[in-house]
């Protein structure tokens, strides 16, 4: 089921079909992670190598507008539009690497956080490494855990949902994270319609820099999607600032498509709700970090 077809059954419905729609098999719905603090830290984050975004003001969601004469191009869950103000944070330029999490499993010994069908090969307990070829791939089959883990672990955090938005958008609302231009196989890896850019995910930064957002991240909009901190909510029309989401609820927010998804469903303001407890083929992450002095 594409994620198209999945926003037509309505709120519960879009929530349980989007997370088909990702590929998840993997039935983990009580799993408890170790408190982060067990985690052996990396090292330092060098925020010169990342997207800084300067703190402001801007439109987060999808603007009032009239369908067209074939239908909406946006979904109900991605409005109303609403103020949003934000610190200044940093976020990385790449989504996260099948070499950059195999370093992290080995040195945090991370078996609640591996899973096999990762683009990474386990040698004895503790050592994992990229599988020959796939250094550079996103990860992907990682859970909301498993993402928020090895984000601790680097001294960072997920994004939140409106700080992904701000990055991929821009100021300026863009539709895509290039501008209004359409997608194409030069700009992201989607699913076309009637085929597919590539048949899974590649190297990051294989779309940059015609795929580049305002600031120069690099695959937010296809190759995998990723996830938020967030726990997804309906929007309100309230101005916020830093917003975190609500924090008693299930389900994550996952952001920007992947490989397996239309043009719809990578747009900077496309969200949807996936279980936090499921890896999936489609789905990876990237981290960020706020300013000195601030809790990640």
């Amino acid at each position: 089921m594409m994620f198209e077809d999945s926003m037509r059954l309505g709120l519960w419905g879009m929530v349980l079909a989007s997370v088909v729609s990702l590929g998840c098999t993997t039935e983990t719905r009580g799993f408890d992670p170790p408190p982060k603090d067990e985690l052996p830290s990396a090292s330092p984050v060098d925020r010169a190598e990342m997207i800084h975004v300067a703190a402001g003001l801007f439109l987060m969601g999808h603007p009032d507008a009239d369908p067209g004469m074939y239908g909406a191009a946006w979904k109900e869950n991605e409005m109303p539009a609403h103020d949003v103000t934000l610190s200044e944070f940093w976020i990385e330029r790449t989504e996260v690497t099948a070499e950059a999490f195999a370093l992290f499993l080995s040195f945090a010994a991370g078996e609640r956080d591996y899973d096999p069908r990762m683009p990474i090969v386990r040698d004895g307990d503790l050592d994992y490494q990229a599988a020959e070829g796939l250094s550079q791939r996103p990860i992907n089959y990682a859970t909301y855990f498993a993402a928020a883990d090895y984000c601790a672990w680097r001294g960072m955090r997920l994004p939140t949902e409106a700080q992904w938005e701000r990055t991929a958008k821009g100021l300026d609302a863009r539709r895509w994270p290039w501008g209004e231009e359409g997608p194409n196989c030069t700009r992201a890896n989607h699913y076309r319609g009637s085929s597919y850019c590539e048949l899974g995910p590649v190297d990051v930064g294989s779309y940059s820099p015609a795929g580049d957002s305002l600031e120069g991240a690099q695959d937010m909009a296809g190759n995998v999607a990723e996830w938020v901190a967030d726990v997804y909510a309906p929007y309100t029309a309230d101005a916020v600032s830093d917003p975190i989401g609500p924090t008693e609820e299930w389900w994550h927010v996952v952001r920007g498509g992947g490989y397996n998804e239309s043009g719809a469903a990578i747009r900077t303001t496309a969200r949807w709700a996936a279980d936090p407890a499921r890896g999936s083929p489609g789905v990876g992450f990237r981290c960020a970090i706020g300013a000195e002095g601030v809790t990640p």
